[in-house]
């Protein structure tokens, strides 16, 4: 009772409520889980009801971890709050231990974890000074200014990267108070978390590590070349040491040649959306196309597709072949209305089906084979940075995207020779293609110089986005298609093949651009 007293004469002193009010607040403290003692040691009386729930929680993170500390490592409750202390010294926090489960870490591997994370910290603080200065560098704004607009960000929900990604470096901060809060999708994020695990098994698995190792490892290689475990599990970046690991090209890294060099507040639609690309690029398409919305009715839809063999249909902002159909075209009047239906309305763009060269066709007919080839303007000089032939297979039906299951092959970008194996993302290796069994190596791509000319016109047409990576087809009549432009080339389809077959990365071939002043 005496301690009770001497605890409300505490709050009192420093806050001069009534008993009541003090009574109350500690009331209020005490529904979420935070008795008198946490509530005076944290002087809870200072803080707003938002404050007392993450206080609440942090403080149900640290029983839990101790405990668990104290049955699984079987140490004293001082020796478990001891290694609590060395986690706290090192950065972790109480809810890190808990959701990494790190009571099953040894106190070196806790060490170890900790130098490791401290890496990342330092890593990120280097990441975030290099974002503000591309931001500086696009807008002509101080650093004062950039900071503020990505804190205002930041509260909304905005990592450094996507405040970059959505161009809200150059909206005023009223604009960026009233931008939408950026959208995740359940069901990716479920996925996401589904492969997590499975490559997480899987590398455990193959190098025969414990769960604190695995985290460790991975951490490690976060710190140096900033890989998700995508990358990690697909690059194979586990069987490496961390030097050999800065070689490859991960897709954060990726990511920032496309904040450095790409138009994210204006000119990047034209790369957002299939049909302003289509718009824009009309003088090197040779293909009809259609927006599915403009169609006034059925009899409108038949008559424009009337003369066309073959249609595909695409989603106008989707990526990496999801959500394709290819339809034949019916004479008869009532044929097509069920495809009419499908797309009625909807965010689709419809194209004719292109027929391609007879000797890319004989690679593997059943897809449209396509040309990747990532360029960059510097310094006013048009460049290829790397090329890849990507192939279709049985498995991928009529489209060719790598991600669905389809190949790729690295091209020579001087000469346009195939120079590797095909791989797919499993990892398999193909010298034949597996369902034809043409070889792929030392294909000649045709039209090669050709190919280059039209991409160098190409890119002037927006020098705002200097750096993209170009979709290319060539027809059966020879002509040379331009299929899409990606603001971001995706790096796994150029580096795939050299990290499969020759176990090294690309970085070097892509950083000097990135460092480039």
């Amino acid at each position: 009772m005496k301690r009770i007293r001497k605890n409300l004469r505490v709050i009192k002193r420093a806050t001069k409520w009534s008993n009541i009010k003090i009574i109350k607040k500690l009331m209020m403290a005490k529904m979420y889980g935070i008795t008198m003692t946490p509530y005076i040691k944290n002087r809870c009386y200072n803080m707003t009801i938002k404050e007392l729930k993450k206080l609440s929680k942090t403080l149900k993170y640290k029983k839990n971890a101790l405990n668990k500390t104290i049955k699984k490592q079987k140490l004293s409750k001082k020796e478990g709050k001891e290694r609590l202390n060395v986690a706290q010294s090192y950065g972790i926090t109480y809810k890190m231990y808990t959701l990494g489960k790190m009571w099953n870490f040894s106190l070196d591997e806790l060490v170890e974890y900790g130098e490791a994370l401290n890496k990342k910290h330092k890593k990120t603080k280097e990441d975030k000074e290099w974002y503000i200065k591309v931001a500086m560098d696009k807008t002509g704004q101080s650093k004062d200014e950039v900071l503020e607009k990505l804190n205002i960000a930041r509260e909304r929900g905005y990592s450094t990267v996507n405040f970059m990604l959505n161009g809200l470096e150059k909206l005023t901060v009223e604009e960026i108070k009233v931008y939408p809060k950026p959208v995740f999708k359940k069901k990716n994020v479920k996925q996401i978390k589904k492969e997590n695990k499975e490559y997480e098994q899987k590398i455990r698995k193959e190098m025969n590590w414990s769960e604190p190792r695995f985290k460790i490892e991975f951490l490690k290689s976060r710190a140096i070349s900033q890989a998700k475990l995508n990358d990690y599990y697909q690059l194979m970046l586990y069987k490496y040491d961390m030097d050999k690991q800065k070689e490859f090209m991960t897709n954060e890294v990726c990511l920032k040649m496309s904040i450095k060099y790409c138009d994210y507040g204006g000119n990047y639609k034209f790369f957002d959306s299939k049909a302003l690309f289509n718009e824009k690029f009309k003088n090197y398409l040779h293909r009809k196309w259609f927006i599915a919305s403009d169609f006034e009715d059925y009899y409108d839809f038949k008559e424009k597709i009337s003369n066309l063999n073959k249609i595909i249909v695409k989603p106008l902002y989707d990526y990496g072949g999801s959500g394709i159909n290819i339809y034949k075209v019916n004479r008869n009047i009532f044929s097509d209305y069920f495809t009419y239906k499908k797309i009625k309305n909807k965010d689709y763009i419809i194209e004719e089906v292109i027929e391609q060269d007879e000797n890319i066709g004989k690679i593997y007919p059943g897809s449209l084979n396509t040309i990747r080839i990532m360029t960059i303007i510097r310094n006013g000089k048009f460049e290829i940075i790397m090329a890849a032939l990507r192939m279709g297979c049985n498995k991928t039906k009529t489209i060719d995207n790598f991600t669905a299951g389809g190949l790729v092959a690295s091209i020579n970008p001087k000469t346009g020779i195939v120079i590797t194996d095909a791989v797919d993302k499993k990892g398999n290796i193909y010298e034949l293609h597996p369902d034809t069994n043409t070889k792929i190596k030392g294909f000649q791509i045709p039209k090669w110089n050709e190919i280059i000319k039209k991409l160098k016109d190409a890119s002037k047409e927006v020098p705002k986005m200097p750096y993209i990576g170009w979709d290319i087809a060539i027809t059966k009549n020879g002509e040379i298609e331009l299929i899409e432009g990606n603001h971001n080339p995706g790096i796994r389809i150029f580096q795939y093949p050299y990290a499969v077959i020759e176990n090294k990365g690309v970085r070097p071939l892509v950083e000097k651009y990135l460092n480039d002043k």
